[in-house]
């Protein structure tokens, strides 16, 4: 959560595009801070579709992955693979398992 006095589309887009999760310009309230973080709180924890390891985040349903900062979109293959990969991290998978599991 980004909060600043840079108020430009230009700044909440860069912020938003480089990893934050909102966004909130000064002034603002604490109530809607307070409320923001609850938010994001909930949302994490209902969030099944997104998988965490090792610095890398990928969300199944949108096919995204978030890496040092970066959104990468990855192909339908592509992300059956990584996702394939993050549940099974610390294992290690043969070719054939790699194919018949994507």
């Amino acid at each position: 959560m980004i909060l600043t006095a840079r108020d430009t589309v230009a700044d909440t887009v860069h912020g938003l595009e480089g990893g934050a999760d909102d966004y909130m310009t000064k002034p603002f309230s604490f109530e809607e801070l307070l409320a923001r973080v609850r938010l994001r709180l909930r949302l994490r924890e209902s969030d099944s579709s997104v998988l965490r390891r090792a610095g890398i985040a990928l969300e199944t349903h949108t096919r995204q992955a978030y890496a040092g900062g970066r959104i990468i979109q990855l192909s339908a293959r592509e992300a059956a693979l990584l996702e394939h990969l993050m549940r099974n991290a610390g294992e290690v998978l043969s070719r054939e398992g790699l194919l018949c599991g994507v």
